[in-house]
């Protein structure tokens, strides 16, 4: 992922902006495995959302990105040590490592060299666990998801890198063949949830918080450093001008004015958690 290694990528936004991964996703990872607790590790752990949350978890964790600008901004812990490392060239013994993780990253990877150096460095019993989630969606108004997905899907289509659409899908190749040739999953293994499961948060966000979080968005930062940049209007003020116009309707319906419509929007994300083990 070429955006979040350039130097000039937000990495303190990413860290500050991103949905957090609610407990339930550790609570679900840990009923399932089977191994010990002696070593995790987070895959393209960015500034380490997942990776702090394992350190309560495990004695120690190693937390890789082949981003340096993204480690520049991780949370620290003591017992997490941050290297800059390839997803599919992992500096590790065999069977070192009882737990890996990757969120929101998996569809970056060549997985077929990523799914062989897990299956190398896992111990017996160990778990592999891969999450993602797409498309922020309102809870209360579907025209500003269909904002949203038009964000997504239209106005940054030809910005995004390949691999974007495996989590479109929500990893659906991953539970599919694309597993079986490294880790053997069971159908039970593979954890998919709607968007009210307590996985992801259920976010009350502020305007300048929405527009903030789709500042993140590695599309809009290829958009941002384009030529295109120079004469288009800016995707995210396009998409927060459907949103105001949303909420301001809503007031009226109500029997408000405009001015007194809502400042922040109930978001949340549709997200996939699977579940293997060795």
């Amino acid at each position: 992922m070429a955006t979040f290694s350039n130097p000039q990528y937000d990495a303190a936004a990413y860290r500050d902006h991103r949905p957090a991964y609610m407990r339930p996703v550790y609570n679900t990872i840990m009923d399932y495995h089977q191994g010990g607790t002696e070593q995790a590790m987070d895959v393209a752990t960015g500034t380490g959302q997942a990776a702090v949350e394992l350190a309560k978890l495990f004695t120690k964790v190693r937390a890789t990105d082949k981003s340096d600008t993204m480690l520049s901004q991780a949370i620290r812990r003591d017992n997490i040590t941050y290297v800059q490392e390839p997803a599919e060239r992992i500096d590790l013994p065999d069977k070192s490592v009882d737990l890996v993780v990757t969120a929101e990253a998996a569809h970056w990877f060549d997985l077929t060299a990523f799914q062989r150096e897990v299956q190398r460095v896992l111990t017996d019993r160990g778990t592999l666990a891969i999450w993602g989630y797409n498309v922020p969606l309102s809870l209360h108004h579907p025209r500003i998801t269909e904002a949203l997905n038009y964000y997504n899907d239209v106005r940054l289509e030809s910005y995004w890198e390949e691999g974007r659409t495996l989590l479109n899908d929500l990893y659906g190749s991953i539970k599919g063949q694309n597993v079986a040739n490294v880790l053997q999953a069971d159908k039970d293994d593979s954890r998919e949830t709607a968007a009210t499961a307590p996985f992801m948060p259920l976010r009350r966000m502020t305007l300048g918080q929405l527009a903030d979080y789709l500042r993140t968005w590695s599309p809009y930062n290829t958009w941002k450093r384009s030529a295109n940049a120079q004469t288009e209007v800016d995707p995210v003020d396009e998409v927060m001008e459907v949103v105001k116009r949303t909420l301001e309707e809503a007031a009226i319906a109500q029997g408000k004015e405009a001015k007194d419509a809502e400042q922040y929007v109930d978001i949340t994300w549709r997200h996939v958690v699977i579940l293997l083990r060795k």
